[in-house]
């Protein structure tokens, strides 16, 4: 895949395809963490709104959907350029990403929660 035509990666129908893949499960697990969640603050014996779950949810996604973005741009260019200097991705940007996604996500959650309650 990646050795047919670098300069135009984006344009490759199977980069699109695991593209589009990873937003369709991204976005049915946040769903479904959002709606679990709200499922155990109410065995819990939170009250709920359909407000409040709804916001739980927004949270969710904004949060997934932000962190995947930003991994997949971060990790695009971080292969490439590890890539091009003849070294094993895997060894270089995979811990970088794991950080990048470790310390992201929690940012992103906190200020998801700020902007949305």
């Amino acid at each position: 895949v990646f050795t047919r035509n670098v300069k135009n990666w984006w344009m490759s129908d199977d980069i699109r395809k695991i593209i589009r893949t990873i937003l369709f499960v991204a976005f049915l697990s946040a769903v479904y963490i959002g709606a679990v969640s709200s499922l155990l603050a109410y065995l819990k014996g939170f009250t709920l709104t359909l407000v409040s779950v709804t916001k739980v949810i927004q949270v969710s996604l904004l949060t997934t959907l932000t962190m995947l973005c930003i991994v997949v741009i971060i990790s695009a260019f971080g292969v490439f350029y590890v890539y091009r200097r003849k070294e094993d991705p895997n060894n270089l940007v995979m811990p970088i990403m794991t950080s990048v996604a470790d310390l992201g996500t929690i940012l992103v959650f906190a200020l998801a929660v700020n902007l949305i309650f």
